[in-house]
């Protein structure tokens, strides 16, 4: 991927396995995430229902030429306007025999 620079904005390791190598990007140090919060909206029983309220995408940076940033589901969600240009999610996972997440088939989107 030359002149292309991957950042990964997951608190996690991504490996893609692509054209036979694994790529491997390490966490960046700085995890983009989708401020949230909660509110209870009822109960069945004693059992209180919540409502999870999204709210700002924090430790997104912005657009960079050249860059494009691996995320989130949720965040990814949250920033429909920049998905598929710079915002991406790792997509096609890959367990290994003991059902163990190891990696993925490529880069995805949200819509």
């Amino acid at each position: 991927m030359p002149n292309l620079r991957i950042v990964n904005l997951t608190s996690h390791d991504v490996n893609l396995f692509v054209a036979g190598q694994i790529l491997n990007f390490k966490p960046s140090g700085t995890v983009a995430k989708v401020q949230s919060s909660v509110e209870e909206i009822g109960k069945i029983g004693s059992v209180p229902i919540y409502k999870t309220v999204t709210g700002e995408v924090e430790g997104l940076p912005a657009s960079e030429n050249g860059t494009i940033f691996l995320v989130s589901h949720e965040v990814a969600e949250n920033v429909p306007e920049r998905v598929g240009i710079d915002v991406f999610i790792p997509s096609g996972a890959i367990y290994n025999g003991k059902g163990v997440l190891i990696g993925y088939r490529g880069l995805g989107v949200v819509w």
